[in-house]
């Protein structure tokens, strides 16, 4: 699996939308990362900590660019 580091620096792989999700993400750490495939295509998502909130927490999908 990718570290969130290599998924932001990818080329090939872009940043289609961030939005919140319910959740809670621990602000211990700066986030996390899955496989995703689905609506946006296949890639990543991050989960990031929401500092505003305990129940909802921020999701990035990273998706691969056709070229």
């Amino acid at each position: 699996m990718k570290t969130m580091y290599d998924i932001k620096n990818d080329k090939k792989l872009k940043a289609v939308k961030t939005s919140m999700c319910r959740g809670y993400v621990s602000r211990k750490i700066e986030g996390y990362a899955e496989p995703y495939k689905g609506r946006y295509g296949t890639g990543y998502c991050i989960y990031r900590p929401n500092w505003e909130s305990t129940r909802y927490s921020f999701i990035t999908y990273y998706v691969e660019v056709s070229a």
